[in-house]
């Protein structure tokens, strides 16, 4: 019965928003508030809260507070006890929460919504956020950088972002790229929650309350160590018990320590156990008590910006310095802040007894220049009136120069992530504005190259699912196993589409997309909806990949490559599969793989390194003594899978060392098909290649290795270009390739060496680069990249 209950009120309610979205009217005195995507109740929104019920101005309006199942008691009883009635608590993730999130003309937040949130067109959104920012945020967060995306979705989406300081809305706008990305206002003003450090009435009353007249209190607010996924830390819970044992042992008869937690922390805490100290009482908003303390003892939290206004004393604690910030910067080095800063109890204890002794007054006029008793007022008549309050505001910038959006998938180690690099290693990226394009969950496993290639350009990444009707996973499920073909699933699910790119995209300025990649029918079906320019990519024969790997739909692409509005194929060998797929050619550009000759002959002058993710077949002592006995190599580069034809090349090389002897053969890849990297391990040992064959698998940067080599081979049964010629090329290598469509062009035209398309080809091949009659190309790289990137600028 609970399981029925649970799906009913959460997952339909779930797959009944985007009618909601489709269906409500907006209503315009609605507003729903939400702090923390319903965790909490307190903070900017509680402040907001207040002004909106107390202010007879706003009598017409209908105030929704959205907060999660175990918390609307709680939450209920928590404003009742203050005198605030009238509003109305909404689950979250039930129907009556996403139907007001569909239809309130005001939506308000001091976190996110959660990924499924679209706004639609007629709502007004205000973020905000909580707090002024001492630890890193957005690309800055080095180790998770890639997990922005449903933050920076948000602030896209935001008509209103509030800044209570000019160091707070630079590193939001500048740490989650938002510049030439939205066009929103921005209001700088204080923070509704600072409003409780001008609230002499409140205080009074908690101080007579809590008979603290004559006490000092101390705050202690410490920043949560834990994880979501790792509730229990014996280690932190010991940590904990023993600094508030030292509280307990060593205050005064008039200081108390008021001890703010984690509710994950609070619950492994035994309060009972102290007299000297307790936790804020449930009773006050965390500012409304905080604003009776004389002392705050914090260490990397923001709440010392805030509890500035008091002008009292603070105290930073931060006896895990180094640990605590080896994994997450900070803006700004806590050197740099007046306060005492100790690492240890009896450190902590002493500060307490000492007067304040330093000046604060540069560091409050800096973070809380706005912050005063009536913040809440003029933001809520602001945004809801629309009336010059005389705050300082202004609109994000905007270069006005094209926006272009490039996808390439999960950014794997392979041609389509290397020809990407080489573009925007070469394009002027001072023309338009280019952002890499991705879903967090796909790139997991490639951050490095994330992190590459967003040392040049910006970034726009998202998450969550689709929002889609129990009809329409469906549909889905039913086009997955290919019971429908795509043209008829589309004409049912254009609509979904153009809704998911609203929940991705949000408000964002974007005149291009580019599905780089040109694999993944998902993504493919998803952009060929977007109505600005779109590009989708050809990187192979896709006809020769279907035929062999059976890795894409044929339906799928002929429906991509009409609708998109160009199709960029990168070579003239491809016009031809290509146009037999599409059955149109007018939308059809050639747009070259940008070569980065410079950036290729850099890293090839490296030393080669190996990581903890590559893989050595047989071991790394083979592969040393291959490098260091003298022998001619040939060199073969691409991932593992069956078009790249290694199983042949594999044969044609055992004649060749049957016949000479004195080769060997190293082939580097990167991902592979299935367990097709297995199965060329298993030949090689039945062809008893073991002395002559090295694999090495996930080599971040392969250039030296190649450098190595006497050869280049390219035996693949399928190439878009086969951009390993050219980088082999360029370190000197002479090159043979199989006559295929993709590289012949490009051999061609620049004297390089071609073999019929079979083991015996390759044999041959092989044997003439030992013989001495395979030259090098000679290609002219600066003038050929002039012409790519004219090419590819063309697209835009």
């Amino acid at each position: 019965m609970k399981m029925i209950r649970k799906l009913k009120n959460h997952y339909i309610a779930k797959c009944n928003y985007i009618k909601y979205v489709k269906k409500l009217p907006i209503d315009d005195h609605r507003i729903v508030l939400e702090s923390q995507q319903g965790k909490e109740f307190g903070g900017n929104i509680y402040y907001i809260a207040k002004e909106l019920l107390l202010n007879k101005d706003y009598a017409s309006f209908q105030v929704d507070i959205c907060v999660q199942k175990e918390k609307i008691d709680s939450a209920r009883a928590f404003y009742e006890a203050k005198g605030l009635s009238g509003i109305h608590f909404i689950e979250t993730n039930t129907k009556k929460y996403y139907q007001a999130m569909a239809s309130a003309k005001y939506l308000i937040s001091d976190n996110t919504f959660l990924p499924y949130f679209i706004k639609k067109e007629g709502q007004i959104y205000l973020n905000t956020w909580h707090g002024t920012p001492l630890k890193s945020l957005g690309k800055s967060i080095q180790n998770d950088m890639h997990n922005i995306g449903n933050t920076q979705k948000n602030f896209v989406y935001s008509d209103y972002l509030l800044y209570p300081n000019s160091y707070t809305r630079d590193h939001m706008i500048e740490d989650y790229m938002l510049e030439d990305l939205c066009h929103n206002t921005y209001l700088m003003d204080g923070y509704p929650r600072n409003t409780a450090f001008f609230d002499e009435e409140t205080k009074k009353e908690i101080i007579e309350k809590y008979s603290l007249k004559g006490m000092q209190v101390i705050a202690y607010m410490p920043t949560w160590r834990g994880t979501l996924s790792n509730k229990s830390n014996p280690i932190i819970e010991a940590n904990l018990q023993y600094i508030l044992g030292e509280f307990e042992e060593n205050a005064k008869e008039d200081q108390i320590v008021y001890v703010n937690l984690h509710p994950i922390e609070s619950a492994s805490v035994d309060f009972s156990a102290y007299t000297k100290v307790k936790p804020f009482p449930k009773e006050y908003e965390t500012y409304e008590f905080l604003n009776v303390a004389d002392v705050l003892i914090t260490d990397y939290s923001s709440v010392f910006f805030d509890f500035l206004n008091t002008r009292k004393k603070i105290i930073l604690y931060t006896y895990d310095r180094a640990d605590y910030l080896s994994s997450r910067g900070i803006y700004r080095s806590l050197d740099a802040f007046p306060f005492p800063i100790v690492d240890s109890m009896a450190e902590v204890i002493r500060e307490i007894n000492l007067p304040k002794q330093y000046e604060d007054e540069a560091l409050l006029k800096e973070f809380c220049p706005y912050d005063d008793a009536q913040a809440s007022h003029r933001i809520c008549q602001r945004v809801l009136f629309q009336r010059d309050m005389g705050m300082e505001e202004g609109w994000i910038a905007d270069n006005q120069k094209k926006n272009v959006f490039i996808y390439a998938g999960r950014l794997a180690n392979n041609g389509i992530t290397a020809s990407l690099k080489n573009l925007l290693n070469n394009v002027d990226k001072e023309k338009n504005n280019y952002y890499l394009l991705f879903s967090t969950k796909d790139v997991r496993n490639n951050l490095d190259t994330v992190k590459e290639l967003t040392q040049s350009i910006r970034y726009y990444c998202y998450k969550g699912a689709a929002n889609l009707t129990i009809s329409q996973k469906v549909w889905q499920l039913m086009y997955k196993m290919r019971l429908i073909q795509t043209d008829r699933f589309m004409k049912r699910m254009r609509g979904l589409y153009q809704y998911e790119l609203q929940r991705i995209f949000a408000s964002a300025r974007i005149d291009t997309i580019i599905q780089f990649s040109g694999y993944g029918y998902h993504t493919i079906n998803l952009f060929s909806t977007f109505p600005g320019n779109k590009v989708i990519y050809v990187h192979a024969n896709m006809l020769e990949e279907i035929r062999i790997r059976k890795n894409q739909r044929e339906d799928a692409l002929r429906y991509a490559y009409s609708a998109y509005d160009k199709v960029a194929v990168v070579t003239d060998d491809i016009i031809e599969p290509t146009t037999e797929i599409s059955r149109r050619s007018d939308n059809i550009f050639v747009c070259h793989n940008v070569i980065d000759h410079q950036g290729i002959e850099a890293k090839g002058k490296l030393p080669l390194q190996l990581t903890d993710k590559t893989t050595v077949y047989p071991g790394i002592s083979q592969l040393d003594s291959v490098l260091s006995n003298g022998r001619k190599k040939f060199i073969n580069i691409g991932r593992f899978s069956p078009e790249k034809g290694q199983m042949r090349l594999l044969d044609a090389f055992s004649r060749v060392c049957r016949t000479c002897g004195d080769v060997d053969l190293i082939i580097i890849g990167g991902s592979s098909y299935k367990d097709h990297y297995n199965k060329i391990v298993e030949h090689v040992e039945k062809l008893h290649l073991q002395d002559h064959v090295i694999l090495v698998k996930n080599l971040p940067n392969p250039f030296p290795l190649v450098k190595k080599c006497d050869y280049s081979v390219l035996s693949s049964f399928a190439e878009g270009f086969g951009l390993v010629i050219a980088e082999a090329d360029v370190l000197g290598l002479p090159v043979v390739s199989v006559d295929i469509s993709g590289p012949r062009n490009f051999i061609k035209k620049y004297g390089g060496t071609l073999v019929p398309n079979s083991e015996e080809g390759l044999y041959e091949g092989m044997m003439e680069c030992i013989r001495g009659n395979v030259p090098c190309m000679h290609v002219d790289y600066a003038q050929y990249n002039k012409e790519a990137v004219k090419e590819f600028e063309a697209l835009l």
